[in-house]
């Protein structure tokens, strides 16, 4: 049969040229549209690497001289540092409260590409180098936001932080000892000669939902560090985030917590303006993002639809016109069932012989970095299950545009088909 069908190709090749022309650009389109959908799908179901249920970030700010509360420097006996860490212990000591952290651009849908607040540094492992994002945090950090190893232990996190440690997540350990364990080994941050020992490897963090994991790291925040270098120029720099018991969380905890001056004692100048949950936080940076690729998935969606439409048109059309053909192989013999496997395998062939060239195209269009690399990076598994599904999808489409069109032509009386030649 499909030397029958390469006879019929060959002896109407100015017929099937506009065919193949159509199925190319169309294959290459829908292509796109496969890989596009495909990998929203696939980061829409990554894990985040944290939790920001029933978290808060605080809203620090202090008091100038013409405020009633204001201390005067002669009268002061704490720097703003120390102040921000007497906040922290008496956040800490509140029933409500579960726990407290201190970081500095760190704080999740704060420390993204989107807010300008990520910080990078360059980790150097013998001779290799690799950017990762920096995040400085206290050890309860990590279980405000539950980030935890890839066994699931937040406490090993935790323990592991310290002034002569550093902590990788999976990311920054595969890109930097290409898969082997870094554990144990002396890393370099920037050109600094000061060593820091790797001494756990946390599971992969994202920025937010539309962005993939990179590679990251944790210091510790020193409180040496707060004491002496924290002033009201760069306070904004700095995070205070709580995690509220699951039981006291609910619409009116913000505002009994404000209320409540327990914990707002002995802090000097710093007060807190505002608490904000985590949650609209996220809203506030992802909101634009969802509504941009909402647009995105439906123009593509509505282009889905048209190249179905068209490619079974087309296919629809050309088998419709063909019925005076068909009804003269069945009056010379051919069953109902090889002229349904004739055209259908034409369709295929066709489709088969469109996707050698299409493939080649498509494959120069992810060398050139013209596909979506924000979600999941370009690899071959991802680009030959876009071509098997393209492919898959297209043979529906002709499948479907010619199934009908010979039901109904194989209903021609055998004598009208004879008349026909």
């Amino acid at each position: 049969m499909i030397k029958q069908i390469l006879t019929l190709i060959k002896n109407q090749q100015k017929d099937y040229l506009w065919i193949l022309t159509e199925l190319l650009f169309v294959f290459v389109c829908l292509w796109y549209v496969v890989d596009y959908m495909g990998t929203y799908l696939y980061i829409r179901q990554q894990p985040l690497g944290f939790n920001i249920e029933h978290t808060y970030g605080l809203t620090l700010n202090v008091y100038t001289p013409d405020n009633a509360s204001y201390i005067p420097p002669e009268d002061k006996q704490t720097t703003l540092g120390e102040d921000l860490l007497n906040l922290k212990k008496n956040i800490r000591l509140h029933p409500d409260i579960e726990d407290v952290s201190i970081s500095q651009s760190s704080q999740p849908y704060v420390a993204t590409h989107y807010t300008n607040k990520r910080r990078f540094s360059q980790i150097h492992l013998n001779d290799s180098a690799v950017y990762m994002q920096r995040y400085e945090v206290s050890p309860s950090f990590f279980n405000v936001f539950k980030i935890s190893t890839e066994s699931g232990s937040i406490e090993e996190l935790e323990k592991n932080l310290s002034p002569q440690s550093i902590i990788l997540s999976e990311e920054g350990e595969k890109r930097l000892t290409d898969g082997s364990s870094a554990i144990g080994k002396s890393v370099n941050i920037d050109k600094n000669t000061l060593s820091r020992q790797v001494t756990a490897i946390c599971s992969p963090v994202r920025n937010t939902e539309y962005i993939k994991a990179e590679p990251c790291f944790y210091i510790l925040l020193q409180d040496e560090h707060l004491v002496t270098e924290l002033t009201p120029d760069n306070l904004k720099e700095v995070e205070l985030c709580i995690r509220v018991k699951a039981e006291k969380d609910n619409t009116e905890f913000p505002s009994r917590f404000l209320s409540d001056l327990t914990w707002q004692a002995n802090v000097g100048n710093l007060y807190v303006i505002d608490i904000l949950p985590t949650s609209v936080i996220r809203k506030t940076v992802i909101s634009p993002m969802t509504s941009e690729y909402r647009t995105r998935l439906l123009m593509l969606l509505f282009l889905l639809v048209n190249i179905f439409l068209g490619i079974s048109g087309v296919f629809w059309h050309r088998t419709k016109h063909r019925r005076e053909e068909l009804g003269v192989r069945m009056a010379f013999g051919a069953s109902r069932n090889n002229l349904r496997s004739l055209l259908i395998g034409e369709g295929l062939l066709l489709l088969t012989v469109v996707a050698i060239p299409s493939t080649l195209i498509c494959f120069n269009l992810c060398l050139a970095e013209l596909i979506n690399l924000y979600w999941m990076d370009f690899t071959v598994v991802r680009f030959l299950t876009g071509i098997l599904v393209t492919y898959l999808l297209m043979a529906i489409m002709i499948i479907s545009g010619i199934w009908y069109p010979i039901h109904l032509a194989m209903r021609v009386k055998l004598v009208e088909a004879l008349s026909y030649e």
